[in-house]
């Protein structure tokens, strides 16, 4: 296995609000004035009467969008005090997600997150095992999740995931800026060269 091999697949992991999604977007800025073509989903979250009511999520940069998650949604699929709509999640999946492992104008496949309500989807399941064996380059946001897809993730000899916490200081989420960025650009060049 290259060296270009073994960083084909970049996340940031952390815990809850450390962060991890701020450190990823300050990251996307950078490779979109690069002109680097970025494609994939984001996950923010809804506040209502600044209440966090719920999640969303968007096909990234200007793509459509679904509820992903709410408290109002009724659901057999629930995580916490949020029933998750995996239907609506699905046809992203669906119609946007495994579009752009085809697509050759996609260099970095973006995903925010493979958490627990993602992984509720069967579907967004097969997608994230598609990708990490794609040539595609994958950076996205790894949710602290005790399951098996998230540990085989983590043992994949292609993948490195670099961890922040809330006590992570300024200049460390830095650094870990800079290997990111050092590392997709890295992986891009060899592709653009023919070194995969």
């Amino acid at each position: 296995m290259s060296l270009f091999q073994s960083i084909k697949n970049i996340f940031i992991a952390g815990p809850p609000r450390s962060g991890k999604s701020t450190l990823l977007m300050s990251i996307l800025e950078d490779l979109q004035k690069d002109k680097i073509r970025i494609s994939g989903i984001i996950c923010p979250e809804i506040r209502v009467s600044g209440k966090r009511w719920g999640f969303k999520v968007k096909v990234y940069p200007e793509g459509p969008e679904e509820i992903l998650a709410s408290v109002e949604i009724q659901s057999p699929y629930r995580v916490s005090k949020y029933g998750v709509n995996i239907e609506g999640f699905e046809r992203i999946v669906e119609n946007y997600l495994m579009k752009m492992l085809k697509d050759p104008n996609v260099q970095v496949l973006l995903i925010d997150e493979i958490g627990k309500m993602e992984l509720l989807s069967k579907k967004f399941r097969s997608f994230v095992e598609e990708a990490l064996n794609s040539p595609k380059l994958v950076v996205g946001v790894l949710g602290y999740v005790d399951d098996p897809l998230v540990l085989s993730i983590r043992r994949r000899k292609d993948t490195v995931v670099y961890t922040i916490t809330y006590q992570s200081s300024e200049i460390q989420r830095k650094e870990i800026r800079r290997k990111i960025l050092e590392d997709i650009n890295t992986y891009i060049l060899a592709m653009s060269t023919g070194c995969i």
